[in-house]
């Protein structure tokens, strides 16, 4: 999964996989105004939608970080990571080639 480190991939009965992951960086840029930020806010899990994987429902459970945004002048206060080989912003529908390949 590009981008994530996955810590673990469970077999949950002969037809689904559930992938337990996390981002990469150190930390994110804002949307808003691109300043880069470290100063992480907390985290939180994603539930993207079910996909395929060669021929198992492959459930994924993402934690994504929310960093703070240091510029004074920005209007966003706090942001999450992006991860944008893997998950498309505010879709919990995607359909990512990359992630068909982890079975």
């Amino acid at each position: 999964m590009p981008g994530c480190r996955v810590e673990q991939i469970t077999h949950n009965g002969p037809t689904r996989l559930h992938i337990a992951a996390h981002g990469l960086t150190s930390g994110s840029r804002c949307p808003d105004c691109g300043r880069a930020s470290r100063a992480a806010h907390n985290r939180y899990q994603r539930r993207p939608a079910d996909l395929p994987s060669l021929g198992r429902a492959a459930g994924i459970g993402l934690q994504v970080r929310r960093f703070y945004c240091c510029n004074t002048g920005c209007r966003r206060r706090a942001f999450a990571e992006r991860l944008p080989d893997l998950i498309a912003s505010h879709l919990a529908h995607f359909a990512s080639p990359a992630l068909q390949v982890w079975a």
